[in-house]
């Protein structure tokens, strides 16, 4: 007889394939929640960036309004100077006190033109590109956050969801390493010709087909499988530690936030009434010293006092804006508001800051 055959085995893991796929959908899980972190990460940045940008508007228009006023005050030494009741050096003394707060200006400018040059990267525009006129903090509502349930926070946070997806990835992990030890469904295909006579081996007549089925279980490798299941769940412990971090680190981080809003809004509220007594002092000192009835040197210390004032003022509204930028990172965000669409679990993203009239 003349022979001539072909086979063809295939084995099928029918216990591992449905953990596999599993493992896989959590893992694309775990690098989408992983962009979204980095996405959240780049909103944070800018908005901070952006508030910075005012603050410093705010900061330079203080400054330039100290200058004014030092000014003013200026013009006052000279009617005292012109009428006997001063001397040159205290003159000289206010000149100073104006050049002082002149000197301050550029230094700002520069700032605010470079953090101007830092937020057009972010937001990933060439510097020259972008024309920014900046509204003072004064005129910005600081924006809400609602809270919710402290559940909220697994959601909301793509790190902890991040943590999650992974954890579930690497418990299904575990399942197929268990599985690999488990028997493995054999198919066998043999296919070919058989005849007794050479002429008429390739005929339809001479064709030959075998399927055979077999169940195969693993001997000599279980030890490599068992080292690959002990690690597979070495992995899963770790990542339930991480998870547990994670969530720890989140509720961490709003605990921190809550505190640095409820302290920044304290200091700008007391920040407020400095500026309102040392203004009054400012506008009294000013009164006497038109007067003749107090010398330079008080009239200088009132003033230093009312324009640091008003510049701490100003730097105590970016903290608070600051502080609500970190409230808002700390929440999660408002990624879910976009990722709706394509999640069945969803959260309303926190409003933004409005302008007021």
């Amino acid at each position: 007889d003349y022979k001539v055959t072909g086979v063809q085995t295939c084995a099928l893991p029918i216990w591992r394939l449905r953990a596999g796929a599993s493992a896989a959908g959590h893992g694309e899980e775990a690098s989408r929640f992983d962009r979204e972190a980095i996405r959240l990460s780049v909103e944070g940045r800018i908005a901070t960036s952006y508030f910075r940008v005012c603050s410093l508007a705010g900061r330079r228009a203080a400054l330039a309004r100290s200058i004014r006023l030092a000014a003013e005050v200026e013009s006052i030494m000279r009617q005292r100077v012109a009428a006997g009741t001063a001397t040159e050096i205290d003159l000289a003394q206010q000149e100073a006190v104006v050049l002082q707060l002149k000197a301050s200006m550029p230094g700002l400018e520069r700032t605010a033109e470079q953090e101007e040059i830092a937020l057009a990267l972010l937001a990933g525009v060439a510097p020259g590109e972008m024309r920014l006129s900046p509204p003072v903090l004064a005129r910005l509502a600081v924006p809400r956050q609602t809270l919710g349930l402290p559940t909220d926070l697994l959601r909301r946070r793509p790190d902890v969801r991040r943590s999650e997806e992974a954890l579930l990835a690497a418990a299904d992990d575990v399942t197929a390493a268990r599985a690999a030890m488990l028997p493995s469904l054999t198919l066998s295909l043999r296919a070919g010709f058989e005849s007794p006579v050479l002429s008429t081996l390739v005929s339809p007549a001479s064709a030959l087909h075998q399927v055979t089925a077999g169940v195969t279980q693993p001997l000599f490798d279980e030890p490599r499988l068992l080292a690959a299941l002990r690690l597979n769940e070495a992995r899963r412990d770790e990542l339930v530690a991480a998870y547990r971090a994670a969530v720890l680190g989140g509720l961490g981080d709003v605990e921190s936030a809550l505190v640095a809003v409820r302290t920044a809004h304290a200091e700008l509220t007391i920040r407020q009434a400095v500026v309102q007594r040392t203004e009054r002092a400012y506008r009294l000192a000013n009164e006497q010293l038109a007067a003749g009835q107090i010398d330079v040197l008080t009239s200088i210390t009132t003033q230093r006092g009312y324009f640091d004032a008003l510049d701490a003022v100003e730097q105590a509204r970016f903290l608070e804006f600051q502080s609500v930028v970190t409230l808002h990172l700390a929440l999660g965000g408002g990624w879910l508001g976009e990722a709706a669409a394509t999640s069945p679990r969803s959260a309303t993203p926190p409003a933004g800051a409005s302008t007021r009239s």
